[in-house]
């Protein structure tokens, strides 16, 4: 089976995307008996020259498009055009909103065969409300159309299923999550007495709530600790987010670090102490995931997937608000050393069990087969009418 894939996101910039595109393109032929074309646009030629050896593997065939800013879909249509189409029995669009799903849909049409979607949390309701304007007429015009004729829709997550039906498109969705790779996660660190660490690893974007992190940790100060953020910079969101921690008087606790990858994102998650991820909206929240394969204790909202932080004491699930989430500083804080890291080895072997990269491969390939009649119906499949 050959599986054409369209991306933005080739690059580690692209961050969750990328990590989710990448690691089940990656992972399928090794796990399933299914090839796998990569065709992704890069928008920062210099990240892409270190970025590309991590999509090398058996069976992954990479087309990378050099593309300046945004645009995306003229790139991405032109190569769906040109692409063979004799071998392609499935193709998955990756995201929406700059191509993907219009170049997957032209493919899919010149192939005859199923298209399949996944959103990437773009139809989360404080994703469709944030620069709804600049949305409305692509969701009218393409966006939806292209995805309401999807023969499957993926999610992260079952919250993200649900979006799907809030937004009353009725395809047959596979929940399936982004996987780990373990062999990358380092040891964990001793840290020094009287100066811990809190970390936050992820984009700088709005939709994370940093303004309510920072507002939490200038109500709670917790003596000792140091809060972390590290991420890459989108639409200058550091320089609002710099002008509030000096507004707060915060610079003491507060450090900004930029983004970090690799073997250097490993490192900082093994020297943190504890981890916080207050997004307003999430459909799965893969640096929730990872902090917790690297034995840390995690502090996220009700806006992300993760209520089982609380359910199973792996750490807190709170309200997207400064009250709330200074509560639970105030609460993690307090606590010991030991204490953190037994609630932090917990969460690791609940990562451990649950975000394998093998059984994912494998569930998603078994989706394939679904689609197109070769096999039964995977475990994670939703049908659209609830059976």
């Amino acid at each position: 089976m050959h599986v054409v894939m369209f991306t933005t996101a080739l690059s580690q910039i692209g961050a969750g995307i990328h990590e989710a595109v990448r690691g089940i393109a990656t992972h399928l032929p090794a796990a399933t008996d299914i090839r796998v074309t990569v065709i992704g646009l890069v928008t920062d030629p210099k990240n892409w020259d270190r970025d590309r050896y991590s999509w090398q593997a058996p069976g992954v065939a990479v087309a990378a498009i050099k593309s300046r800013g945004t645009p995306g879909f003229g790139r991405l249509a032109y190569a769906a055009g040109v692409t063979p189409v004799e071998s392609v029995d499935v193709v998955h669009a990756h995201g929406l909103w700059n191509g993907p799903t219009i170049a997957g849909a032209l493919l899919a049409r010149r192939a005859a065969c199923p298209l399949v979607v996944s959103p990437h949390g773009m139809l989360e309701s404080w994703a469709l409300r944030h620069n709804a304007t600049n949305k409305l007429l692509p969701w009218r015009l393409w966006e939806r159309p292209i995805i309401a004729s999807a023969g499957l829709l993926q999610a992260m997550s079952e919250r993200e299923e649900h979006g799907f039906r809030t937004c009353s498109l009725r395809n047959d969705a596979m929940v399936n999550p982004i996987g780990l790779d373990f062999s990358k996660i380092q040891p964990r660190l001793g840290t020094t007495a009287g100066s811990r660490t809190c970390l936050f690893l992820s984009r700088l974007h709005p939709v994370k709530g940093l303004p309510i992190l920072l507002q939490a940790w200038g109500r709670t100060r917790p003596a000792g600790w140091r809060l972390l953020i590290v991420g890459p910079d989108e639409a200058n969101h550091r320089q609002e987010l710099e002008q509030l921690t000096n507004a707060l008087c915060l610079q003491d606790q507060v450090e900004f670090y930029g983004p970090a990858y690799g073997s250097d994102k490993w490192r900082l998650l093994a020297s943190s102490d504890l981890f916080v991820l207050p997004s307003y909206s999430e459909n799965f929240g893969l640096a929730v995931a990872e902090a917790m394969a690297a034995g840390l204790p995690v502090i996220s909202t009700t806006g992300t997937p993760w209520g089982i932080l609380a359910e199973q004491g792996l750490g807190w699930s709170v309200e997207p608000t400064a009250e709330a989430l200074a509560a639970a500083l105030n609460n993690a804080t307090a606590r010991s050393s030991a204490d953190l890291a037994r609630i932090g080895a917990a969460a690791a072997c609940y990562a451990r069990e649950r975000f394998s990269w093998a059984t994912i491969a494998d569930q998603m390939g078994a989706a394939y087969r679904w689609l197109l009649g070769q096999g039964p119906a995977p475990a994670g499949l939703r049908i659209a009418d609830g059976n």
